[in-house]
């Protein structure tokens, strides 16, 4: 504590009211190297996915990627790969999302329209 006795002021950390219980998941911003590949692989190990093992890939509508543990093999096909993406793990459902930027940013933006936010920094 500083001379005086007082604390300093601290950030306020808002109350999120109505939200969802807590599940198992993570998330982490991270690069994708050329191969697409993720450069933070914690997700996959606390997902328990070890290297080399066969995934089920599905695209959702605005480019997110869904991964699900498979006993079939898959085969990826090279694409450019987005700089950066928001990947959220769900230990209970053993899936990971893999969420390009630009979609991260165009939820922010409709998040903002419905809340009469637009144009908010």
């Amino acid at each position: 504590m500083p001379h005086g006795g007082t604390a300093p002021p601290s950030l306020p950390i808002p109350v999120l009211v109505d939200a969802a219980p807590p599940v198992e998941t993570r998330h982490v911003v991270t690069p994708v190297d050329r191969d697409g590949r993720l450069a933070d692989r914690s997700l996959l190990t606390f997902l328990g996915w070890p290297a080399g093992m066969a995934i089920a890939v599905t695209i959702e509508p605005g480019s997110i990627v869904t991964a699900l543990r498979s006993r079939d093999s898959h085969r990826s096909t090279r694409s450019p790969p987005p700089d950066r993406v928001l990947p959220a793990a769900d230990q209970h459902a053993g899936e990971l999302l893999i969420i390009p930027g630009g979609v991260v940013t165009r939820m922010i933006e409709a998040y903002r329209h419905t809340t009469g936010q637009e144009g908010a920094p």
